[in-house]
Formats: C-alpha cells, sequence, structure tokens
C-alpha cells in the first residue's frame, strides 16, 4: 500500500516579507481602484437622474434612480436597424445556404420595407418602385425620385452578398414558401402562418418595427385604407342603379363590412345552412364554428372557401364606420348578442397571432393621411393608363437590372432622363393635382 507523502515543514516569514505582502495588496486594490471606478461610475451615473450628474452629485452611488437613459437607447431605431443589419449577416455566416431577407418579385416582396426606410410610405404593393408614395408629406413615384438611387444601392449591395436571394424575380411563391418552412429565411414580408400553419412555427415569429435610415429619420407605417373601392362595377346599360347602389351600400356598413369577411353569427338566420357562422366564446373572443368541428382545418381555409368572393374586394374593411375604437370584434359580439368586452388574442391562431404582434410593433407608428381613393374624369383616366403601361415596366425592368449588376448604378442620372422623356413628369403630376383638388 502506497501512502503519499506531506511535508509539514514551511517556512517561516520574516516581518520584511509580511511588511512587503500587505504594501504589495495595498497597491494592487489601489490599482483595482482607479481603474474600475470610472466603469462603475459609467453604471451609477446612467441609473441617476442626468442633472445630479452634470452637477457632480453623483459619487458612490445612484442618485435618483431612473431608467430613462437605457428606454432612449432602445426607442432610438438606429440602434435597432444597427443590430437587425448585424443579425442579418451574422445569419447568411450561420447558414450559407439561407437568405436572411426573405421574399420575392413574384410574391411577398420585401422591397417594401427598405423603400419605407429611406422615407417612402406608400402601400404593400408600392415594393416595385413604380406605384405612388408619399415622401416628406408630398406624392411621389420611388422610381423616379433621386433618393431612389440609394435604395438601388443598397439592394445591390444586398444582392451581391447574398443577404436577398439571386432568384428575386424569377422565384414562384410555392419555392418562397418552402424556403420559410424549411428555415431558410431570417425576415419576410408575409403573415408567417400562411407559409407555416403550425402554432410551433408561426409563435417564433416576430413583427419588425418599421426602419429609419440617413434618408428618413422618423420611423412610420401607413395605416391600412378602412374602405375599399374599384372592386366592383356596374354596367351603364343597368336598370336598376339605385336598387344595386343601394345593395352596395350595405358593404360599407358595419355589418356589411362584416359579413363580407366574416359571415354571419351562428345564432342569425343568415347563416341559412350554407354557414355555421361565427360565436363568441364566455371570454369575448371569436370562433368559427365550422373551423372548431374539423370542417375546415383552418380559419384561412375556411375564409377562402366560404368568403373570397367578396373578400378585400371592395367595402368596409376596418372597425366600425365613425367609430374607429369599436373593432370588428365588438361589431361581432354585438351582432351575436354578447357584452361588449376588449379585444383578446388567441395566440395559437396564426392570424390573430400576427395582428397582436403588429399592434405592439406597427400600430405606433402608423400614419393615414395617404392618397388611397383618387378619382380621375374619363378622358384622363385613359392618359393615365396609356402612361402607366409604359412607365411602370421601365421602371420595373430597369430597377432589375441595377440590383443584379446588369446595368451600372453610375448610369442612374441617364436613367432618369430615359423615364422623363416617357412623360414621367407628366404622368405624376396628374396624381399630384387630383390628390390636391
Amino acid at each position: 500500500m502506497s501512502i503519499q507523502k506531506t511535508d509539514t515543514h514551511r517556512i517561516k516569514k520574516t516581518r520584511a516579507d509580511r511588511t512587503f505582502d500587505f504594501c504589495n495588496v495595498l497597491i494592487m486594490l489601489f490599482l483595482i481602484i482607479i481603474m474600475a471606478y470610472p466603469l462603475y461610475f459609467i453604471v451609477i451615473a446612467s441609473l441617476s437622474d442626468p442633472y445630479k450628474v452634470i452637477n457632480g452629485k453623483v459619487y458612490l452611488w445612484p442618485v435618483d434612480f431612473t431608467l430613462d437613459s437605457y428606454i432612449n437607447v432602445f426607442r432610438e431605431n438606429s440602434i435597432w436597424k444597427g443590430y437587425c443589419n448585424t443579425i442579418k449577416y451574422a445569419f447568411k455566416e450561420k447558414r450559407p445556404d439561407s437568405y436572411p431577407l426573405g421574399g420575392g418579385a413574384n410574391g411577398d416582396d420585401p422591397r417594401s420595407y427598405l423603400l419605407n426606410a429611406l422615407g417612402f410610405l406608400g402601400t404593400y404593393t408600392g415594393d416595385k418602385g413604380y406605384n405612388i408614395a408619399l415622401r416628406e408629406g408630398e406624392i411621389v413615384i420611388p422610381g423616379g425620385d433621386p433618393v431612389y438611387k440609394e435604395y438601388l444601392t443598397i439592394m445591390k449591395q444586398l444582392y451581391d452578398d447574398g443577404i436577398i436571394n439571386p432568384s428575386l424575380f424569377s422565384m414562384e411563391k410555392t419555392a418562397i414558401d418552402a424556403m420559410i418552412a424549411e428555415d431558410k429565411t431570417g425576415a419576410i414580408p408575409i403573415y408567417p402562418y400562411l407559409a407555416t400553419p403550425e402554432v410551433e412555427k408561426f409563435s417564433q415569429w416576430e413583427s419588425g418595427n418599421p426602419l429609419t435610415s440617413e434618408w428618413n429619420s422618423t420611423p412610420q407605417w401607413l395605416a391600412a385604407s378602412r374602405l375599399i373601392v374599384g372592386g366592383c362595377v356596374v354596367t351603364a346599360d343597368a336598370q336598376e342603379v339605385e336598387t344595386i347602389m343601394r345593395w352596395l351600400d350595405f358593404f360599407y356598413s358595419d355589418m356589411g363590412g362584416l359579413y363580407m369577411r366574416n359571415g354571419p353569427a351562428s345564432n342569425s338566420e343568415d347563416c341559412m345552412g350554407l354557414t355555421k357562422g361565427f360565436a363568441i366564446r364566455e371570454d369575448g373572443s371569436s370562433v368559427y364554428l365550422d373551423v372548431e368541428d374539423k370542417t375546415y382545418e383552418s380559419n384561412l381555409v375556411r375564409n377562402y372557401q366560404q368568403m373570397m368572393g367578396f373578400f378585400n374586394v371592395f367595402g368596409n374593411r376596418s372597425n366600425a364606420v365613425g367609430e374607429p375604437e369599436t373593432t370588428q370584434l365588438n361589431i361581432m359580439q354585438k351582432l351575436y348578442g354578447a357584452p361588449i368586452a376588449e379585444t383578446t388574442y388567441d395566440m395559437s391562431n396564426g392570424d390573430q397571432n400576427y395582428r397582436y404582434s403588429c399592434l405592439q410593433h406597427m400600430t405606433p407608428y402608423e400614419v393615414d393621411k395617404f392618397p388611397y381613393i383618387i378619382y380621375f374624369d374619363e378622358e384622363t383616366n385613359t392618359i393615365v393608363s396609356d402612361l402607366a403601361s409604359v412607365i411602370q415596366p421601365f421602371i420595373e425592368t430597369e430597377t432589375a437590372k441595377f440590383i443584379t449588376g446588369i446595368r451600372d448604378i453610375n448610369e442612374f442620372d441617364t436613367y432618369l432622363s430615359e423615364l422623363k422623356a416617357l412623360d414621367f413628369e407628366t404622368y405624376l403630376n396628374y396624381y399630384r393635382n387630383a390628390w390636391s383638388a
């Protein structure tokens, strides 16, 4: 058996040794304090009233404790913008086969978010650069604006770095959805549940805040139009015009707008055996009975099967007419005969999950001063349509060339001259004059 030997002999320190050790410790502590205190002061100053810091009242601990400094930092969109860009490139480095900014020109186009960051306030259909938008309160068409060059430069960089798909202009919707489902994209311009209907999948997504940039310091997002027009046509030969218009007017009422998108309540005779309708739960939330009993696999499938004849075509698409604080859910509660309750969200429902996220991140920045509805007389409408048939394809084609590198960005001024030769200013002024009229 072996036993490890222990040396019991110890060298006894002299008085000089102990003095040296004591002085050494004091010097080290002093050095630690003078190096650590500035860092400590930054922390306690950030937690103190700024005026106390300026007046030299903060020394060892926070004075008039506050978190305002941190709140203001995280309110600054440039912080999140930089963080977002860092994540995109880190995402690409980690997943070389991915494209952090998802979507494509043929469906779920991501470009409207970048245009928005440069100050172009337009609808989601404005992502191709040829539809009207607002910038600094004035009607513009992004593709003919000088700032569009900055947008093209950014897009070209993202294209070259593989942050967006090289098939941006040719990829079909099914391929886009497949990439989302396979977790090969990090940011998407679409309702997540449409591509990933599983709760555990769509619940991983969160709405982003509106972006800002060097050319736009104000985060803003366009509020959806509450009314939709132009989705139906009445022939000039109609015999009962007044009756037809009264019927159309119904869809701009609270009930008509609701019926067009949700259908009738389950306890209403209006179901007529064609639908099981909606019901209101005890907590005030709504449920489609033919989804609850598995007749349809989801709300989306149910709406496509039953409602899409009118869905998002025309009519009232938002809250109660004249009462914006009264939501569609409140109207459903009223028609069902249930108590009016605050809007609740079922986070296991893809659509409601998405809308709640937008409510938190997008709604605070919504702007509703946008010319959704512009009227032209018959002659002007013909002229505008003819100009659009030339100008819109030109902007779309040349934009693709700039982004993919087929055309050099240094030719942007030449491009603007070519656009001007197509009567672009005349085309734009028709919209400006109609809006100001």
